[in-house]
């Protein structure tokens, strides 16, 4: 059955990507890619606008679709439940709607996860140097336009606690932010003019919690009760580039990272989504990863799995190997390695278990 039609997404580059429902108010949270770098028109984004549901977090009120498809309204058909035409015939917020922007100003991001306690997290993409620039009279007045500008710079990405509806990420998107400066308008119900306002990461304005290096993807919550329970409410994100899994420790009420640090690096392949299986799993606290360029899933297997009891000293010792993997612990401490996780190797290219 197919839900929702009409979302948006990018000629050449982002898309809708990952979802969350919320079992209680039965919402399905949707991560909206969207049409541009850092909000103006520009060359490598085929000279798209952001449209009315592009670059958000989404919400889709599942009891008001019920068991049809909802085919969200276009500017310019009655007959097409899709829109598209360079904006002329894109899809409208249409207020009251099941279809509405939870939280605007995210320029890809690629996962959302709702945890046990209730919070609602995402990872946004950030901007790619020479790929388009900021609006036109970017700025918290709400005056930017669509004028096609370039080069623009390089963001890094972000981790957001988007749980309160309305929060900003950052990303512009003019026909949210200043409809009036755009022949689509109606798209929208009203202004937000934050949304003309770039909000720099290396600046630390846009209340982003935490950073990471290039197109950090997939995110999940740890909830099984390996380690005695340490990793429990901690938020498992899988970055691309360097390829590395990161463990993200929270503070008591969720709104702040009080520790970020490579779970385990030098994975095989580009990797994108991720999921982490709790106690009630089939295989209990295990991390799965999606490796795009080799059309595989890795697994990831705690020390303590299946009773183990997971002792490592960590010794500098090039005679120990204590996890197994083929280094030995000497090695891995030279390389920034883990020597007491299986997962975490050094670099070795020629595949003879001694490091580049």
């Amino acid at each position: 059955l197919e839900l929702v039609r009409g979302l948006p997404r990018s000629e050449e580059n982002h898309s809708a990507n990952g979802m969350e429902l919320d079992t209680a108010t039965n919402t399905l949270y949707v991560a909206q890619g969207g049409n541009t770098n850092l909000g103006a028109p520009s060359n490598n984004f085929a000279e798209l606008p952001e449209y009315a549901l592009s670059a958000a977090v989404l919400s889709v009120d599942l009891d008001a679709i019920g068991s049809t498809t909802y085919d969200i309204p276009t500017l310019a058909s009655t007959t097409l439940p899709w829109g598209g035409q360079s904006g002329d015939n894109q899809a409208m917020i249409v207020p009251g709607g099941p279809v509405q922007v939870h939280a605007p100003g995210f320029r890809n991001p690629y996962d959302v996860v709702l945890t046990q306690s209730g919070e609602l997290y995402t990872v946004d993409n950030g901007s790619n140097s020479g790929w388009g620039d900021v609006p036109q009279n970017e700025g918290p007045a709400g005056n930017c336009t669509n004028a096609i500008q370039e080069p623009g710079f390089t963001e890094d990405d972000q981790l957001h606690n988007i749980t309160v509806a309305g929060t900003y990420g950052g990303h512009p998107n003019v026909l949210r932010g200043n409809p009036s400066a755009t022949p689509w308008a109606a798209a929208v119900p009203a202004a937000n003019p934050i949304e003309c306002d770039q909000q720099p990461v290396s600046g630390n304005f846009d209340g982003h919690m935490t950073t990471f290096p290039v197109s950090t993807n997939g995110l999940a919550e740890y909830t099984a009760d390996n380690f005695m329970g340490e990793m429990i409410g901690d938020l498992i994100a899988v970055g691309l580039n360097p390829p590395a899994v990161y463990r993200l420790e929270l503070s008591t009420d969720g709104q702040s990272v009080t520790a970020n640090t490579t779970l385990f690096s030098n994975l095989n392949g580009r990797h994108l989504g991720l999921d982490v299986l709790g106690d009630t799993g089939p295989f209990p606290g295990t991390i799965w990863v999606t490796e795009f360029t080799n059309n595989g899933i890795a697994v990831f297997e705690p020390n303590d799995y299946d009773g183990n009891t997971g002792n490592c000293t960590g010794a500098n010792d090039p005679l120990l190997d204590e996890d197994g993997d083929g280094f030995d612990n000497a090695d891995e401490i030279l390389n920034s390695t883990d020597p007491c996780s299986g997962a975490d190797v050094p670099p070795d290219n020629d595949g003879d278990f001694e490091s580049d």
